[in-house]
């Protein structure tokens, strides 16, 4: 058995012995009375393999078996399985098997579940719990439509099917087996919102992760669970003489996250019409003269011969003719290559916009800066003191009008969107808030993974500098110079000054009493634009806060006269200066209210909302430099990862960071409305969807019924003429209306009138069966979305392994540029692992990493991808005084096999718990070679 996104798409096991399955699953579910809505799901869990370290998302589930078969460290202790429909599905409650102790291959051997469907977009979630805590350590999720989708993909591909057997639905049993589950990390709630959220988590989220300091990517995969699977459509829906109407899904609940499905759904969408078009005008073009010229030859002799009297046959053969080749796709098990494709696409495009597109060297700036207290901080609306944060955002075109932003995002991708610098934890429950920490956000700590030298994290001193910024709890972040734009391709920087970027701090509030799940209050914010960090280098001093963003201070350090700020426009005020609002005397706010220094004058307002800022920024010139080589692919690295913030941010944000107050408050009062438009939206989309998919045989069964019909209505089209058929169905109407307005007697007329009033009342929402048939007939069928669930993983899969490729080139130059890197490679690591009761063999076992020499340290990584993400490593070993190449111990030479022993490399050296030996295994004897010279030579190098 195999995963059941398996690589055929069959459902693995499907063609297994009914012996297999518990005694009474394959007997007929409408005998047994269970089948109600749209079906039954049955299913028997099996048993299952839980793994100590997760595998990366895309591991199929062959890798899993292999690093079974290796002896993988396992996740032993007490475990049962829970299965809980959830999407309405019905009145049955969760069921789960009994627990089964102290083991990590648990085999439950359960008995048979049964559940009643109610529509088709119920979802079950299988968990594997851990008993002693109840929290889940591997989920799997499974949709109505999967498991149609795959019993579709192999009756498409059976040998012997027939127009005949597809035009039968009874003709066939559902397919049943026993498949193998991949259990996976970071499932909360939902199938399409939760589960295919590929942000990184800080920890598994599930409360069971052993893993210290390592970040873990939703859907990573803790183990496999084994499970027979059998799902029976209720073909009565549509087959019935007298069908019950087919429950439709129920509304979701406001989303955003759901919003932007639905988006990308519609983007989809116009992606196809513009494909569609694309290949109309390549046909037309004579880009392939032999193409095009069949094509007009075509047309031509289809106007000269074709008989107009027949032209309604003609659109409804050329959808036949589509139908029939859409059908051969479908039969050589090429449908789901369309999904794959895109999931392809999709990373060639996200790779695109990673891409640096501009070839000039950009200096990088050094930014410190931290936000230390806060004072008269209240709620607006309440006038309530709470708990307060304080968060620190680079916004590259905050001062460019809207003209100028298209242009500098054109040239400069980074610019898309901000750039969360970090966050103060909270201050507590008060109105004057003491901010002792300041956290760096995940961007951040990315760079610093991405960077590994220190010049730039910490900058020599240097002689009459003022601010020390060790006494203060900062946060450092690169910034890059200004780039021209308004050109095709960038070929040189701008001067600092020139930059329309600020630093914004925003003060947040969380308002316990009156809040949205995906909003803070935004109490107000400070600007503080990068032109004048240029100038003065170091600001400090109580900032208030404003609505709508504008910048002033209290205690405005001293500029000179004649520089000129960005303009920005303060309500419905006119445009104007900042240095209007700069260019005067230095006060302290709690001296006096009022100063005047001759025209300028400050008023300090009691009890104003304000908040105390330090802030600093360093042109390359203040701090040491690298060589030329290393110093530009510092920049490349640091434009690459600010560019993948700028695009994730601005494909998965509200895009609310930075508005005013009232935006927020705007927002509170928009649920029910949003609500109601998002569901609209995603029923209309449904229906295109599910229209389109009749045709392309995502159903093998109710594609074939509608090329029958069309087939027939085709015949009809070619026999008589199309002049005819519109005249008969005039004349039809016409006399239908004239027996009811002179040859009807009145006495009819009456009866008819109240037959039809008694049988409105007697049922005024019921249809009559052939239209209840084909509202269930279009009810059952996939949507897009649909199918793009079903075979997610698989092409994830595929669009990583592609981008495994992509990125290879890149890493090369980052570890030969920028990390000097005397040798890099992949290699196992000795790792060791907990022995339960009644598990033998190896108490340690080899685990896949990444790993470098650099400088004086041996470092390594979980994966390529972890290392290219900026993960934190997993650790580092220092060669520094006694420390190099160590020899094999006697037991060591016992626990391992006589294929290892050559291929063993042993280090020693400083390591986070002092003096560390760490055991390697290289693939080959030439990495392992190459391994030991570089061991060699950085030792050599410290002695």
């Amino acid at each position: 058995s195999r995963s059941l996104a398996s690589a055929d798409g069959k459902i693995a096991g499907s063609a297994v012995d009914a012996k297999k399955m518990p005694a009474g699953v394959a007997s007929d579910a409408a005998k047994r009375g269970v089948k109600k809505g749209v079906g039954a799901f049955r299913m028997c869990v099996k048993r299952a393999c839980l793994f100590e370290r997760a595998s990366p998302p895309e591991a199929t589930m062959d890798d899993l078996l292999e690093r079974e078969e290796r002896g993988s460290p396992l996740r032993g202790g007490d475990h049962y399985c829970r299965v809980t429909p959830s999407g309405g599905g019905g009145e049955e409650s969760s069921r789960r098997t009994r627990t089964v102790f102290q083991t990590a291959r648990p085999r439950f051997d359960g008995e048979e579940m049964t559940f009643s469907v109610a529509h088709f977009g119920v979802e079950f979630r299988i968990e594997v719990l851990d008993a002693n805590t109840d929290r889940p350590v591997g989920t799997s999720l499974l949709t109505t439509q999967g498991l149609l989708q795959r019993q579709r993909d192999a009756l498409s591909t059976e040998s012997g099917l027939t127009l005949r057997t597809l035009l039968d639905p009874r003709s066939q049993r559902p397919l049943r087996g026993t498949v193998k589950l991949e259990l996976r990390t970071g499932v909360k709630s939902g199938f399409g919102l939760d589960f295919f959220n590929a942000a990184k988590m800080k920890g598994s989220g599930d409360g069971v992760s052993r893993e210290k300091d390592e970040g873990t990517r939703a859907g990573e995969i803790r183990g496999w669970v084994e499970v027979d699977l059998l799902f029976e459509e209720d073909v009565d829906l549509i087959c019935d003489a007298d069908p019950q109407v087919c429950p439709p899904r129920p509304p979701d609940d406001f989303n955003v996250d759901l919003i932007q499905i639905h988006i990308a759904r519609i983007g989809a969408l116009v992606e196809d019409v513009k494909k569609a078009a694309d290949n109309y005008n390549y046909l037309v073009s004579w880009k392939d003269p032999a193409l095009t010229f069949l094509s007009l030859m075509i047309f031509v002799f289809s106007c000269i011969r074709f008989d107009t009297e027949y032209v309604g046959s003609l659109p409804v053969l050329l959808l036949l003719l589509y139908m029939i080749y859409l059908a051969k796709v479908r039969r050589q098990g090429d449908f789901k290559q369309r999904w794959i494709q895109k999931e392809k696409d999709a990373r060639i495009e996200a790779e695109k916009k990673m891409a640096v597109s501009y070839s000039v060297y950009r200096p990088v700036g050094c930014l410190d800066v931290t936000v230390l207290s806060g004072k008269n901080l209240y709620s607006r609306e309440l006038g309530l003191p709470g708990s307060l944060f304080a968060s620190v955002i680079w916004d590259p075109i905050k001062f460019a009008d809207e003209k100028t932003r298209k242009s500098i995002v054109k040239s400069d991708q980074l610019t898309r969107g901000y750039h969360l610098v970090g966050m103060t934890t909270s201050g507590g429950l008060t109105a004057n808030p003491v901010w002792a920490e300041m956290i760096e956000s995940d961007e951040t700590r990315r760079l610093k993974q991405l960077l590994p030298t220190t010049d730039f994290w910490a900058p020599q001193k240097e002689k009459n500098e003022t601010p020390e910024a060790e006494d203060w709890p900062f946060v450092r972040f690169p910034i890059l110079q200004p780039l021209e734009h308004g050109v095709k391709t960038s070929s040189k920087v701008l001067p600092w000054q020139s930059s329309p970027g600020a630093v914004i701090i925003q003060i947040r509030f969380h308002d316990i009493l009156n809040r949205l799940p995906v909003f803070d209050d935004l109490l107000g914010e400070v600007i503080l634009p990068l032109s004048r960090l240029v100038k003065e280098r170091y600001v400090e001093g109580w900032f208030k806060l404003h609505e709508n963003g504008f910048f002033e201070s209290s205690s405005v350090p001293t500029l000179d006269d004649g520089i000129q700020y960005p303009v920005l426009e303060i309500g419905n005020d006119k445009p104007q200066s900042l240095d209007d609002k700069l260019n005067r005397k230095a006060m302290e706010p709690s001296h006096e209210d009022e100063t005047t220094d001759g025209e300028h004058a400050i008023t300090t307002i009691q009890g104003y909302p304000e908040v105390y800022i330090k802030i600093s920024f360093r042109t390359p010139k203040h701090y040491v430099e690298m060589t030329a080589d290393a110093e530009k692919e510092a920049s490349i690295v640091i434009a690459e990862e600010m560019i993948r913030s700028a695009v994730d941010d601005k494909d998965s944000s509200l895009g609310l960071i930075g508005s005013s107050i009232s935006t927020f408050n705007t927002v509170r009062g928009l649920g029910g409305s949003v609500q109601y438009v998002q569901n609209q939206l995603g029923s209309v989309l449904d229906v295109v969807e599910q229209a389109r998919n009749i045709f392309n045989f995502a159903d093998p069964r109710k594609s074939a019924l509608i090329f029958a019909g069309l087939t027939a209505v085709w015949i009809v089209l070619a026999v008589i003429p199309t002049r005819l058929l519109i005249l008969v169905g005039g004349l039809g109407q016409y006399a239908a209306t004239f027996y009811g307005a002179f040859l009807e007697s009145p006495k009819q007329k009456d009866t008819r009138s109240d037959h039809a009033v008694t049988t409105d009342e007697e049922d005024d929402s019921k249809q009559s069966p052939f239209a209840t048939r084909v509202a269930n007939f279009f009810t059952s069928l996939p949507t897009d979305e649909d199918l793009r669930r079903t075979y997610f993983w698989e092409a994830r899969r595929v669009g990583e392994r592609y981008r495994q490729k992509l990125a290879a080139s890149k890493r090369q130059s980052r570890l030969k540029k920028l990390w000097r890197a005397q040798w890099f490679g992949t290699i196992e690591v000795k790792e060791r692992r907990l022995l339960h009761a009644n598990q033998t063999g190896r108490a340690w076992a080899w685990e896949a990493a990444f790993a470098l020499i650099q400088g004086h340290r041996f470092v390594w990584w979980k994966s390529e991808k972890h290392f290219d993400d900026g993960e934190a490593p997993l650790g580092n070993i220092f060669f520094a005084g006694h420390a190099g190449l160590a020899g094999l111990s006697p037991l060591d030479l016992r626990e391992l096999t006589p294929e290892e022993i050559p291929l063993v490399v042993c280090i020693f050296g400083r390591g986070a718990e002092g003096q560390q030996k760490i055991t390697l295994l290289a693939p080959t004897r030439q990495i392992k070679d190459a391994l030991e010279d570089a061991v060699l030579n950085v030792s050599d190098k410290n002695d």
